[in-house]
């Protein structure tokens, strides 16, 4: 992680223009692709034009995504995704492909030793030819996901909070993190990773940033299952009942958050077993909650 950063921040400059949107995705791509493949597989987007040709077929599909109402109608989302299936124009389509290269490469170098340092390693102890059930095409899957799930909501939030630290009105803000990071020790020109994810008011920032701009802000649909109505807080939902929660709302509840729309990280410097603190973090809800919440939260 250290050497992605360190190679972004020296083509900066002193000066001119820089399209942080799109270098934070080349970040995110080579970052994950690393953890996912491991370093002789991963992309180098910042540095390989070639690469950077290769995965603009996943940051700017031309092929087609579902709109999320669909939900509420399965079985036309059922035929509608058969069928940009069969016409070859379905986006997911495309990330696996590249997945499922991407795994073939790392399959003429996977490791005998039997040594975890990436999420193939992982995978590649499930494998058919391991005596697991695991085919190339499940694993590519994995991994695609994976890739797909990672590439966007990080460079996105992270871009959200340039921005918001760059307004005028957030200055303030701005130099308070500056004199935190400022105080950690630096070794060739960058900080320690260890020490830097114990800043607490770095952690303040990215908590109102996500809280602010959920990458999933719109509803995310789930349906009562089938046999007994549920009840929940003495609400009896009927079995079939497609029920949907927004990230965007609930982190911007009033009743909890003072002048929710309001960009203010100092909210969060509260000691973490304070009631307040407690309650304002079980209403964070910007990576979804219970079992199937999103495992990037980790």
């Amino acid at each position: 992680m250290k050497e992605k950063i360190s190679l972004w921040v020296s083509s900066l400059g002193s000066g001119g223009e820089k399209d942080v949107w799109t270098d934070l995705r080349w970040i995110a791509i080579d970052l994950i692709s690393t953890h996912l493949w491991g370093e002789k597989v991963a992309y180098k987007t910042l540095i390989n034009e070639e690469d950077r040709q290769l995965m603009s077929d996943v940051l700017y599909p031309k092929n087609i995504y579902l709109p999320s109402w669909l939900i509420h109608f399965p079985k036309l989302s059922h035929y509608i995704e058969n069928s940009i299936g069969a016409l070859g124009i379905n986006p997911m389509h495309t990330i696996r492909e590249h997945a499922f290269e991407a795994f073939q490469k790392f399959k003429h170098i996977a490791p005998k030793s039997g040594k975890i340092s990436c999420v193939a390693d992982k995978l590649w102890t499930q494998h058919v030819s391991n005596g697991g059930d695991m085919t190339d095409e499940a694993i590519a899957a994995e991994l695609g996901d994976l890739l797909l799930a990672g590439m966007d909501t990080t460079p996105d939030t992270l871009c959200y909070l340039f921005w918001l630290l760059s307004k005028p009105e957030n200055a303030k803000f701005q130099e308070r993190l500056r004199d935190e990071v400022r105080s950690l020790k630096y070794e060739n020109g960058m900080p320690s990773v260890v020490d830097a994810d114990k800043l607490p008011y770095l952690d303040a920032v990215l908590k109102e940033t996500l809280r602010l701009y959920p990458i999933n802000a719109g509803s995310q649909p789930r349906v009562c299952p089938p046999g007994k109505p549920v009840a929940i807080y003495d609400l009896h939902i009927p079995p079939g009942t497609i029920c949907e929660m927004q990230a965007l709302s609930v982190n911007r509840d009033p009743e909890v958050f003072e002048n929710p729309d309001v960009f203010e990280p100092d909210r969060w410097m509260l000691p973490r077993d304070s009631t307040k603190f407690k309650e304002m973090n079980r209403h964070l809800w910007s990576f979804s909650s219970g079992q199937r919440m999103c495992i990037g939260q980790q």
